[in-house]
């Protein structure tokens, strides 16, 4: 039932973005969107996956299903600060400087 919420949201959010008046605004808050999206859909993807392993893995073994539950946990968390990280424009310099330095 949230998935069908977060759609219609997501749809609304859509129809207001298109009706903004400048190119700039407009990007600049699809962008935002995109960052949420990102989001909900790490959650979502590893939800389901830890959620079908344990639905259809019963020959699966135990430690395995401790590590899809770790991941579920754990990845989310983990990816939630890149990815809203990686729209401050200081830090997006600094990783790019960093793994575009000659000496890598």
């Amino acid at each position: 039932m949230d998935v069908l919420f977060i759609a219609v949201s997501y749809i609304q959010i859509l129809r207001a973005i298109f009706s903004l008046p400048t190119k700039d605004s407009r990007l600049k808050t699809f962008g935002t969107c995109i960052s949420h999206l990102c989001t909900i859909l790490v959650f979502y993807i590893s939800a389901l996956f830890s959620s079908l392993t344990y639905r259809f893995g019963q020959n699966v073994a135990l430690h395995f299903h401790v590590l899809i539950a770790n991941v579920y946990f754990l990845v989310p968390s983990m990816l939630n600060p890149i990815i809203y990280g990686v729209r401050t424009k200081q830090i997006r310099n600094r990783l790019l400087r960093l793994f575009t330095h000659k000496g890598i």
